[in-house]
């Protein structure tokens, strides 16, 4: 029955250039789908018809709906995007520190640390003008308040990632949902078909491993059967068709509540790395802490050699009583190792073996009496007391045997307090070798040792008559004032190698320079991404006029099928009439 055959080659032709008609329609519908790979209809020529004189063919049938992608471009794409993401995420980061320290302004660190020294200056030369001693307290609080708002600002900025990083695991934990339940429909609708026949659900698992990639910093490989592993860090985060969640837990960093980012397959931390999540875990644990230790650095460092001059002064009149801004936390321990309410840092706030000085001053006969104090810590000085180690109670022991017009104590919260024993009797310090008037906050202009808490102290700033001006009474005394502006470019920075501004700029220019860096590389990777996504699209995008000419050639092909199939029945017809 040639005729039959020649019907059937008919049919098989139609429904060959059918499927192909639709995979074209099928391709320019999602020319605009995010992923989308196009899809190619392979024909395949079907066995030939064996007859006396020789093969007749039997036409062509469809031997498969191809996806057109190369998987080693597309996890290309995907390590760009996670890439390009950080980046993004990181230079991010840069402009908010960049506005934060808002520096080349008229309100930032570096013009309040000039004007506050500047006042210093001016009083040193003004001492008794009660104007440049209030400008001088004005200033210091000025900044102070900077430095505070500067502060308030990284640890906002820091609470704000945090909070980021806990909805961007969240979204992770959905996606890589998705992608197991992707990974369970297509081994299912692949079985028994070759790999790689689900095309559109390997599209959309695609996409989600793009938009995961973006999130988190992963790594895949597929399986036989058409499932794709993922992990992250090393730990499983998609297992064939089961997913584990990151989980987040609170913890304390800096005084704030943080959250760290763990798989809950094993426990294994996120660590900063490619992706947004990588980048903002990063941008909080690693960028802005830094920026904070710096200014805490600076704040600490300042605090103490500003105070321990300070100390040793005395303003427009002496002192009628005296409370420490730092309680020691057991009066009977070492103060060489005492717990004083914070740990500063090393080699700062610290109490040495040395000395200092009481100045009891008789208000009524105008006469002045120096009393040293010794501080030996190990025993081994020429001090009388020689104690094996000062503590708190060694501490006023020694105050109240130097000098019995004065009465100091411990209260019961761990403050030392120093009071005169007559209406009739001031007293001002000097000479402190030892630093424990600074450490322990004894007659100090700041309070605090961090940007978080830095302040001015609350007694000068009701009363400003007690910024210590002079180391002594003597009217025009400025010698205090001039060492307090002396420090202006004093090396007590770096290990004693650097000044309070040029630390502050170092600090200052380090931003400029990270966050142009940031800038470039931000932009770097977007264009290697968008060079990776082009070369994509080049293999696995839909061309429309590429399409339009298939269909065109696949209208015709299909046309010139029916109007075979329309002879071979006219044939037909013919022979069965005879």
């Amino acid at each position: 029955m040639p005729n039959i055959s020649a019907l059937k080659l008919g049919a098989n032709a139609l429904m060959a250039h059918r499927a192909a008609i639709e995979t074209t329609g099928h391709n320019i519908a999602n020319i605009a789908t995010p992923g989308y790979s196009r899809q190619r209809v392979e024909f395949n020529a079907m066995s030939p018809l064996r007859m006396t004189f020789g093969y007749l063919g039997r036409g062509a049938d469809v031997a498969a709906v191809v996806r057109i992608a190369d998987g080693f471009l597309e996890a290309q794409v995907r390590d760009a995007a996670s890439s390009s993401a950080e980046a993004s995420v990181v230079a991010e980061v840069y402009r908010n520190l960049e506005a934060a320290f808002n520096e080349l302004s008229d309100y930032d660190i570096s013009t309040a640390v000039a004007d506050f020294f500047d006042a210093l200056q001016d009083l040193a030369a003004n001492v008794e003008n009660e104007a440049a001693r209030s400008a001088a307290l004005q200033q210091g609080l000025t900044l102070r308040d900077l430095i505070s708002d500067l502060h308030s600002d990284l640890a906002a900025l820091r609470a704000r990632f945090d909070e980021q990083i806990v909805g961007l695991a969240d979204q992770v934990n959905a996606l890589a949902s998705q992608v197991a339940a992707l990974n369970t429909e297509i081994v299912r609708a692949e079985a028994g078909l070759p790999q790689g026949s689900a095309a559109d659900l390997r599209d959309r698992r695609g996409q989600l491993m793009r938009e995961l990639s973006e999130l988190v910093e992963t790594r895949s490989i597929e399986q036989p059967g058409g499932a794709v592993n993922v992990t992250v860090s090393g730990a499983p985060l998609v297992f064939l068709g089961e997913s584990f969640d990151l989980v987040t837990e609170l913890e304390s960093s800096r005084g704030q509540a943080v959250h760290t980012v763990r798989l809950s397959e094993g426990g294994v931390p996120v660590a900063s790395g490619s992706g947004k999540l990588g980048g903002l875990i990063g941008a909080r644990d690693e960028i802005l802490t830094s920026y904070m230790d710096d200014l805490d650095e600076m704040v600490a460092t300042f605090v103490w050699h500003f105070n321990r001059v300070h100390a040793g002064g005395v303003g427009e009149r002496g002192l009628s009583g005296v409370r420490s801004q730092y309680a020691v936390a057991n009066p009977a321990d070492a103060l060489s190792q005492a717990d004083i309410a914070f740990d500063g840092p090393a080699g700062i706030f610290e109490i040495r073996n040395g000395s200092f000085t009481i100045y009891v001053r008789d208000e009524v006969s105008g006469t002045v009496s120096a009393r040293n104090v010794s501080v030996d810590l190990d025993g081994i000085g020429t001090d009388t007391a020689l104690l094996n180690s000062v503590t708190g109670n060694d501490l006023v022991s020694l105050i109240n045997a130097a000098a019995p017009e004065l009465t100091a104590s411990v209260d019961s919260r761990g403050y030392l307090d120093i009071r005169s024993g007559s209406p009739n009797t001031t007293f001002h310090f000097g000479g402190d070798t030892s630093g424990v008037l600074a450490t322990l906050g004894v007659n100090s202009f700041f309070t605090g040792f961090s940007a978080a808490d830095m302040d001015v102290n609350s007694a000068i700033v009701a009363d400003e008559a007690l910024i210590a001006t002079g180391h002594s009474l003597a009217a025009g005394d400025n010698t205090n004032v001039m060492e307090l502006a002396a420090l202006r470019t004093a090396e007590i920075f770096a290990g004693g190698t650097r000044p309070l501004e040029d630390f502050h700029q170092g600090v200052v220019s380090r931003l400029a320079t990270e966050a142009a860096k940031s800038f470039t590389r931000a932009s770097t990777r977007d264009s290697l991404l968008l060079r990776l996504e082009n070369e994509r699209e080049q293999i696995s995008g839909v061309s429309l006029d590429e399409e339009l000419t298939k269909l065109i050639q696949f209208q015709r092909t299909y046309q010139g099928a029916a109007r075979f199939v329309g002879v071979v029945n006219d044939l037909l017809g013919t022979l069965l009439e005879i």
